[in-house]
């Protein structure tokens, strides 16, 4: 009898670990534990002050770094050179650079215009 008894467990364990590979709610669980996965992992690469700087024109980004050197240029320029003739030149360096800035950015953004044009 106990051998009848272990060979009928034997079977109901088999039966019940065939109906458990077959379930489709475990298939289901696995291929969602997959896809959240992948999500967490491209999230992880993505970086918010990159992605929202990419995202900006080059001519904006042109006319604020031409700023920056403009602004330098105006500060260290009188400390370099005494005189009026050093403010007059540090103050008109600052929107040259800056408009300097918005045409080299404006050829990049044209540049990226006739590459999107041509693909």
């Amino acid at each position: 009898m106990n051998r009848q008894e272990s060979e009928q467990d034997r079977l109901k364990r088999l039966r019940d670990q065939q109906i458990r590979a077959r379930d489709p709610s475990v298939k289901e669980q696995r291929i969602s534990q997959h896809i959240t996965a992948q999500q967490k992992r491209k999230r992880k690469n993505e970086n918010f002050i990159k992605d929202s700087v990419g995202d900006v024109s080059h001519k904006v980004k042109g006319v604020y770094i031409g700023a920056v050197l403009g602004l330098v240029i105006m500060i260290t320029l009188p400390m370099l050179i005494e005189g009026r003739a050093a403010i007059i030149i540090g103050v008109a360096a600052f929107p040259f650079s800056m408009a300097l800035g918005f045409i080299i950015g404006a050829s990049f953004d044209w540049r990226d215009e006739l590459r999107d044009h041509i693909k």
